[in-house]
């Protein structure tokens, strides 16, 4: 008589993820970066948090104009959503394209700008542009609307988002993710499984035998019961066991988990990680190097700078202003920061005044406007008065 051979609590799971999980293979040519699977990309929470301290740390940059032209500074300086608009821009490295429009102020200044909805933009492939329908399509031209796109080539007609290079590990593991919540909607969080010889399952007669049996059995599971063919010559202890779902999530969820974030890490930020084991067989992140993170944030920084330049190319159109401003950043002071450097600008308008009252005193004075430009102030803030000289009479202007 054949030794009978024990069917394995580990072959089970291997036969349970062959026969129900079926993980779909990708291949990075046959699967498309949509706007709606953007959107499940950035809701992912391994994606999510790298991406949103990528645009907080780009939001805390300090953005001023590199020009003499002081109107020019004045107008850019008034636009009221600048922040917003910084993020609007920063989505088309993940969209691909943003889109916003352009809203004035009565003397042709940019007040605002407002994103237009994905939703609201089809690409016209005739002319190869993207145009608003509303009730009928506009053409996005400046300086109405500011179109940007990322990466954009003959290839990539609506941009190339950063996202791609994650595409497939993404879909892997939220197709796992998927299949394992309807395995827990069918079978429940423990599927209690029993073997049968695989001839049974030939005949009419025999599948009915294995119905049975799995009816018999159902009761003992909030769900259903799986029933696995038995290699030749096996058995199951007692015909009868139990695997637990939270056993597939330690040799199979996870790792994927743990190869998504590990991509996301070093494409989004840039980064060479130290993987580790750790006890349970899943993998933790180890150190990020700063440098190549900084890396990061400058090619997304220096994204940004060129799409505001663009505001400043229709401020040229109306004003006329100076064709050679740009946007220059550096990093927002914290709060202890600012104290220091708005103590020290203090300090020193403080003996810039004392330097210009003691020229008054030994018989030199300065223009109204040379004073301002010296004290970086507005000229309707320097108010004129009068100081009565001593002995009563009316006396000089002073001008400080």
């Amino acid at each position: 008589m054949a030794q009978k051979v024990k069917y394995s609590k580990a072959k089970l799971k291997v036969d349970l993820l062959d026969e129900i999980i079926g993980t779909r293979v990708y291949a990075s040519s046959e699967v498309e970066l949509t706007r709606e699977v953007v959107e499940r990309m950035l809701g992912n929470i391994l994606i999510a948090t790298p991406v949103q301290a990528l645009i907080r740390s780009i939001k805390r940059k300090e953005w001023k104009i590199k020009t003499e032209d002081k109107a020019l500074q004045e107008r850019m300086k008034n636009i009221e959503n600048f922040d917003e608009m910084v993020e609007s821009i920063l989505e088309a490295m993940f969209f691909g394209y943003t889109v916003n429009e352009v809203c004035f102020n009565d003397d042709y200044s940019i007040r605002e700008l407002r994103e237009i909805p994905r939703e609201m933009l089809r690409f016209d492939y005739v002319n190869r542009n993207l145009k608003l329908t509303l009730y009928e399509e506009y053409d996005l031209e400046e300086p109405k609307f500011v179109t940007t796109y990322h990466r954009r080539n003959f290839k990539y007609y609506l941009g190339r988002s950063i996202l791609f290079p994650l595409l497939v590990p993404f879909l892997e593991y939220e197709d796992l993710d998927n299949n394992i919540r309807k395995i827990q909607e069918k079978y429940g969080t423990t599927i209690p499984v029993f073997g049968y010889e695989k001839s049974l399952g030939d005949t009419p007669e025999g599948i009915a035998s294995i119905k049975k049996q799995a009816e018999a059995l159902s009761g003992l599971s909030a769900g259903k019961v799986l029933a696995i063919p038995l290699i030749p010559g096996s058995t199951l202890k007692d015909g009868f066991q139990y695997i637990n779902l939270s056993d597939l999530d330690i040799d199979i969820h996870l790792k994927l988990r743990d190869k998504l974030e590990g991509k996301v890490i070093r494409h989004l930020l840039g980064s060479t990680l130290t993987m580790e084991m750790i006890s349970g067989g899943s993998f933790a992140l180890g150190e990020i190097h700063a440098k190549e993170k900084e890396k990061a944030e400058m090619e997304m920084t220096e994204f940004v700078k060129d799409e505001l330049n663009k505001l400043l190319r229709i401020d040229n159109k109306f004003f006329g202003s100076d064709p050679k401003a740009e946007f220059i950043y550096s990093e927002k002071l914290n709060e202890v920061e600012q104290f220091k450097l708005n103590a020290t600008i203090a300090d020193l308008r403080t003996k810039t005044i004392s330097v210009i009252t003691n020229l008054q005193t030994i018989g030199y004075s300065l223009s109204k406007e040379a004073i301002c430009e010296i004290l970086e102030i507005k000229e309707e803030d320097l108010i004129d008065f009068e100081i009565p000289k001593e002995g009563g009479d009316d006396g000089g202007e002073n001008n400080i």
